[in-house]
């Protein structure tokens, strides 16, 4: 209770501090104004004197003037007075901001006195003009005083008179149009009021941040300080400087090691003499803003001279610290000998991978346009291999680019060790290579170097003391008969190749015409795809989701299907490979998230009890970083509860060295979604990784239970991995199920939840909104099975709402 007490007492003297900085920084803003409005005065007094020599004789002007300019310059002394207490330390802003509107009224009664030495005439074109010019005067005042009362002084005062005028003559013409100038006095208070009401939350909203970002920085000192000394036992060169005399106090066993230094002598050494080629004031003008805390880091790149006059390059890092005693100077100094040497290196090898040291794309494509040439020398022909390493992508975000990139160099290893020296490799980017085969005289001769490259990349890789498995897929092309273009006859190899991946990858294909039909295919199929979101081409289907021992229907599956007026039905295991290259999955995607939610949302119309809906959700949308703010864009449009959406994930997922995944799906589970891993027990399957992961629905993969009552080892794994599941307090969901002998073993081995064509195959929107409507029963939805159905005649490629490549 003592600490709820504190508590509120913190809490009400930030606001109470907060409010007295809020006046300041009010009355601040008006005093700056002060010197512009008095200028702005003296020339509108001046002006309406002028206007109103005609109707007030000359010494009275001259008398109301002088008034005017005495008013004002008793603004401008309280203006100088305050600029000197703020300077001082403002103790008292409220005596400031009252003393502020008294100098307001006064000079406002002074402007608006004027008007009581014109005698009441009806109205006429220089009274108009008066009108005219007395409204725009306050109307400018309007953004000049951010004050309410003061605004109001200046309304009443300025325009007050001159509607007393107007009542005073009282013909029609004069009252309308004091009843116009009164509508209008109101409508400028009330402007001032909603300005004033904006400028306090803008004002407050500022103060605020201010205040925040002083408290981090100063937060993010103390970091810099303890990390400081945690770095002084590094291996990293690091000197603790005097901020004042810049004098070394200490340095790491690094920083000795290099410059030459013992402590003792370093403590002796100025940081500008280690310096080479900068002198005390180039120094001094270098690390200014630090002292002027204008930046937190300084960096330099120069020589670092060591004790024995030598020096070596150097970048050096310099952040100051002032909450140390006395403030010091944080130098991190690294030695870029070695880096200026490799990149100068680089440099000179312009034309190779820096990973793989094999000959880049460019130099390749010179490689293979003088092959061109020689094997028309020789009238020999040229074979070109284009290689893809099958499944690299997904190796590559599962265990993170350090793995895949090891995987690239074996890759390149593998390679160089089946060709001859006359051969040439390269890397052509990604995990795309290309071979070149000199001095054929038959075109066959390149299929020997295709079996043995296929044969050894069949063999496991080590990486990190896993074994990963990487085959490769090859296309062929010939010179001359496959094209006599460096260009076309290597998007010819890649046509084969993309054919070789088709077929089943870990092969290879010769190019032919037929095949560059296929690619033409392909561009048509990539074409459509981009507008078929727009063109409403793309829809959803569900196939239900049974709970066993309830026979309800307690979840659907949405599952992605296309439709094009041209092409018509498209495979999801054709165009969503398309997609993903094409980079569309991510439109795709929120796509799928909005129209399942929206379905979901309707079918509580339908049933007191309504199903949750389950989407795949690709890796891309995980590595793109927008899964959060697709999922909730999709549940507000929708209205859906997020505790009805589940959302399915792979085992590529769970295995990826990155923090980020694990992020995102605790913030799903924040948002009470539920997530289940789909398809396990087809990668990795390891515990270790299940752990880690808040998951509560384990979906075991159709491939294994296809084979339930035919293949004994198929049953053995179901039963591990259900008995794993249950050890893990996880939900499981069969996948796949098609008969009843599948459907008992799932049962008697305690699955909840089945999905397959044993109950229903997908089912349109329609079709779906029926089945819940028909199965409602007691206001829950039930589910029979159907009986005597070609399960598989009806089956087509189901890739989920779920945009993975198949």
């Amino acid at each position: 209770m003592l600490g709820l007490v504190r508590h509120s007492e913190l809490e009400d003297a930030r606001s109470t501090d907060l409010d007295e900085q809020l006046l300041t920084e009010k009355v601040d803003m008006l005093f700056k104004g002060t010197q512009g409005a008095v200028g702005t005065l003296l020339g509108v007094g001046a002006l309406f004197a002028y206007l109103l020599l005609g109707r007030i004789d000359l010494v009275w002007l001259v008398l109301w003037y002088v008034a005017l300019c005495a008013t004002l310059l008793g603004r401008l002394l309280l203006s100088r007075r305050y600029v000197q207490a703020a300077r001082a330390g403002l103790k008292n802003p409220r005596r400031w901001l009252n003393l502020f509107r008294a100098a307001v009224a006064s000079t406002t009664l002074v402007l608006g006195s004027l008007l009581l030495l014109i005698e009441p005439t009806p109205m006429d074109g220089q009274q108009l003009l008066i009108m005219l010019f007395l409204v725009g005067l306050t109307a400018g005042a309007l953004a000049r005083l951010p004050d309410l009362p003061a605004f109001s002084t200046y309304v009443v005062f300025v325009l007050g008179p001159f509607v007393g005028k107007l009542i005073w003559v009282g013909n029609e013409q004069s009252l309308t149009f004091a009843a116009l100038t009164v509508i209008l006095m109101l409508t400028l208070l009330r402007f001032s009021q909603q300005y004033n009401d904006i400028l306090e939350k803008t004002l407050r909203m500022q103060i605020r941040n201010h205040r925040l970002q002083a408290e981090l920085k100063t937060e993010k000192s103390r970091l810099d300080n303890r990390l400081g000394r945690v770095l002084n036992d590094s291996s990293a060169e690091i000197l603790i400087v005097n901020a004042r005399s810049l004098r070394c106090l200490q340095g790491n066993s690094g920083a000795l090691s290099s410059l030459g230094y013992s402590p003792t002598a370093l403590s002796h050494v100025r940081l500008p003499e280690l310096v080479e080629g900068i002198d005390e004031d180039a120094f001094e003008q270098l690390i200014a803003p630090l002292r002027q805390d204008k930046t937190d880091f300084i960096f330099y790149s120069g020589r670092l001279r060591r004790a024995n006059g030598s020096s070596y390059p150097a970048e050096l890092r310099l952040h100051l610290s002032s909450q140390e005693v006395p403030p010091i100077i944080v130098v991190t100094a690294l030695d870029i000998t070695e880096r200026n040497a490799h990149e100068q290196k680089l440099s000179d090898q312009a034309n190779y991978d820096q990973l793989t040291q094999l000959p880049n794309r460019r130099y390749m494509l010179s490689c293979v346009q003088q092959g061109f040439i020689r094997a028309e020398r020789q009238q020999s022909q040229i074979a070109l291999l284009y290689m893809d390493l099958d499944h690299f992508k997904h190796i590559n975000d599962s265990l993170g680019h350090t793995a895949g990139d090891a995987l690239l160099l074996q890759a390149a290893a593998r390679i160089r060790s089946v060709l001859r020296a006359s051969d040439t490799a390269a890397r052509m980017g990604g995990d795309e290579f290309l071979v070149m085969l000199e001095g054929l005289h038959n075109g066959a001769h390149a299929q020997v170097v295709a079996d043995k490259l296929v044969n050894t990349f069949k063999q496991p890789f080590e990486l990190d003391g896993h074994q990963v498995f990487a085959t490769t897929s090859v296309g062929i092309s010939l010179y001359p008969q496959d094209g006599t273009e460096v260009e076309n006859l290597i998007q010819n190899a890649d046509t084969a190749m993309y054919e070789a991946k088709t077929n089943g990858r870990s092969g290879y294909r010769y190019f032919s015409s037929n095949m560059r039909q296929e690619a033409e295919k392909r561009l048509i199929i990539g074409n459509q795809l981009r507008q078929a979101i727009s063109a409403q081409e793309l829809f959803l289907v569900y196939q239900p989701m049974i709970d066993l021992e309830t026979q309800r229907i307690v979840g659907a599956e949405a599952l992605l299907r296309w439709n094009n007026p041209e092409l018509g039905m498209v495979s999801p295991s054709e165009f969503i490979p398309i997609a993903e290259s094409m980079g569309l999955i991510e439109a795709i995607g929120r796509f799928v998230m909005q129209t399942a939610c929206i379905e979901a949302q309707q079918w509580e119309t339908l049933v007191a009890d309504p199903p949750r809906v389950s989407l795949n959700v690709s890796s891309q949308q995980f590595r793109n970083g927008n899964l959060i703010a697709c999922v909730d864009e999709a549940l507000q449009i929708s209205g859906l509860a997020a505790s009805r959406l589940e959302l399915e994930i792979t085992e590529s997922l769970l295995i990826q060295d990155s923090e980020a995944p694990l992020d995102i799906i605790r913030a799903l589970r924040e948002r009470a979604i539920s997530l289940a891993l789909d398809d396990f027990g087809t990668g990795y399957s390891s515990l270790s990784y299940l752990k880690r992961f808040p998951l509560q629905i384990l979906k075991i993969d159709r491939s294994f239970i296809s084979d339930i009552g035919v293949d004994k080892n198929d049953e053995a794994l179901v039963e591990a991995i259900i008995a794993m599941a249950k050890s893990m307090d996880l939900h499981i969901v069969g996948e796949g199920v098609e008969n009843e002998v599948q459907l008992k073993f799932l049962r008697e081995r305690g699955v909840q939840s089945i999905q397959g064509y044993f109950y229903s195959p997908p089912l349109s929107v329609s079709d779906f909104r029926k089945l819940l409507q028909t199965n409602a029963g007691d206001l829950n939805p039930r589910f029979q099975p159907v009986s005597h159905r070609n399960h598989r005649a009806h089956r087509n490629a189901e890739t989920p709402a779920a945009i993975e490549t198949p």
